[in-house]
């Protein structure tokens, strides 16, 4: 069973939603998808956000929640939910980030196999060099139940750099590290590296 860590992808907003004006760096906003009688997988979902500018630093925190309910009419249906919490930081040519997500599926039949919850904590940093360049770093860990199993473990560590070769060409890196243990066995694990070398081309 894979995931994903990065906290919005199981907060989707909504068909219908509203976001507010700001209020001296407060916004917030709410949503809602009604799924229909044929299939009941509503949605509802909520955020807010704070932004200011403190002593030299960009600040900005945040918060989302969503839910999203299962099909009663089908065995293997999920109803989900999710929060996520994040923060960052900018001073200078320094900007820091934070965050902490949780997402949680359970079964409408209630089989244990098909079900998860699992909390993701991932921290990062990013540099720039001068107008061209950037160095990052970023870090996850990841840790809960998935498919009965209470050891579900993921680490994950990232480094990056990005250059502008020229107005609308970039050329960016990625370095990353991981390991994957799903279950207490150990016979799952995996572990290994990817290199990811991409030129963005923009007109």
């Amino acid at each position: 069973q894979s995931f994903s860590y990065t906290g919005g992808e199981d907060i989707n907003g909504g068909a219908i939603s509203y976001t507010s004006p700001d209020f001296n760096g407060f916004n917030f906003s709410v949503g809602s998808t009604n799924g229909g009688s044929g299939s009941l997988t509503d949605e509802t979902s909520m955020s807010i956000t704070y932004s200011a500018s403190v002593n030299g630093a960009d600040v900005s925190l945040g918060y989302a929640s969503g839910n999203s309910g299962a099909d009663n009419s089908s065995g293997t249906s999920i109803a989900v939910d999710a929060t996520s919490l994040n923060a960052s930081i900018a001073v200078g040519d320094i900007t820091v980030t934070l965050a902490q997500n949780k997402v949680s599926g359970n079964n409408s039949d209630d089989n244990a196999t098909q079900e998860y919850d699992i909390s993701a904590t991932g921290y990062g940093i990013e540099y720039a060099l001068n107008d061209a360049m950037t160095l990052s770093a970023s870090s996850t860990a990841v840790s809960g139940t998935a498919a009965a199993s209470a050891a579900y473990k993921h680490d994950q560590t990232s480094y990056g750099i990005s250059y502008t070769v020229a107005s609308g060409v970039t050329l960016s890196g990625t370095f990353t590290d991981f390991t994957n243990n799903p279950d207490a066995t150990g016979s799952n694990d995996v572990s290994g590296t990817a290199t990811v070398v991409k030129l963005a081309v923009s007109f």
